[in-house]
């Protein structure tokens, strides 16, 4: 379990890097990339934090325990009570969707309960030096990663974007304007 702590996580994106300058970070990976380029503020040019689920304080109380009921679930192995949880945040007609992260999370049980009331980040005065440039990703009406992170983000860096889209569940109810601000967004070439 003493894997799952952002440093941790952020030195092994560090090395997958691998030269690259730009990264996209979901959820978990959000968090991540935001400890990377604090204590790295150079490494990247462009940088994509989506759905962020904390950054430089815990996440609010009725997101944690939203995590930590689905890593209890997850932890006992429990399918049907952990589909439960996943299919509440989902908009209606997604059971493909549902089923796939039912199963994901079912192996992240641990990585789960060590991040529902961890800090990214925990000087936010360090995002200041960062010099990349950030989109931020946000969902409406996801308790998993709430929007208000999102807005978090977009002040805590010098040069940060929002895009905000009215779905919990983005990455599904809206892939193609997502794809083509992805692309957007990193298809610019990097300044570095």
């Amino acid at each position: 379990m003493d894997y799952w702590r952002y440093p941790a996580i952020a030195d092994d994106v560090s090395s997958a890097l691998d030269g690259a300058r730009q990264a996209i970070g979901v959820s978990l990976g959000a968090g991540a990339l935001s400890n990377l380029i604090s204590r790295s503020p150079d490494t990247l040019d462009r940088v994509v934090l989506m759905l962020p689920a904390a950054l430089t304080k815990p996440r609010p109380p009725a997101s944690a325990a939203h995590v930590l009921e689905m890593s209890t679930a997850a932890l006992n192995g429990d399918r049907e009570r952990l589909r439960a949880l996943v299919a509440a945040d989902a908009p209606g007609g997604l059971d493909d969707y549902v089923d796939d992260r039912t199963d994901a999370l079912l192996r992240l049980g641990p990585a789960l309960d060590a991040v529902a009331t961890q800090i990214p980040v925990p000087d936010p005065a360090a995002l200041l030096h960062v010099s990349a440039e950030i989109l931020v990703v946000a969902a409406t009406g996801d308790l998993l990663h709430p929007a208000e992170t999102a807005h978090e983000a977009v002040a805590a860096f010098p040069k940060a974007t929002l895009v905000q889209f009215d779905s919990p569940a983005p990455m599904v109810t809206h892939r193609r304007e997502l794809r083509a601000l992805l692309v957007d967004f990193l298809g610019v070439p990097s300044a570095g």
